[in-house]
């Protein structure tokens, strides 16, 4: 929201498209959420300030962590949401 409101970007909306998964991709997009949900409540009880964010800051605050722990599970966490991403 920074750039947008420095005029580094121009306005844009965000429209959410429903995707239909190949079965075996539909598998593979399950198996990642149940490793981020359980990294989630791992990483919740190691730093409880991300309890309190905002679901719209998790990622943002967890990337702070990141930068000053280095923590390699907030590296893995991230790196399942990335594969994830991919597959939607």
């Amino acid at each position: 929201s920074d750039a947008l409101q420095d005029g580094i970007i121009p306005p844009y909306k965000i429209i959410r498209l429903m995707v239909h998964l190949t079965p075996s991709e539909e598998f593979a997009y399950e198996e990642l959420t149940e490793k981020i949900n359980k990294i989630t409540k791992v990483l919740t009880s190691k730093y409880p300030e991300l309890k309190k964010a905002p679901c719209t800051n998790f990622v943002k605050l967890l990337n702070k962590l990141h930068e000053k722990i280095g923590d390699e599970l907030i590296t893995r966490y991230i790196a399942l949401l990335n594969q994830r991403k991919l597959l939607s």
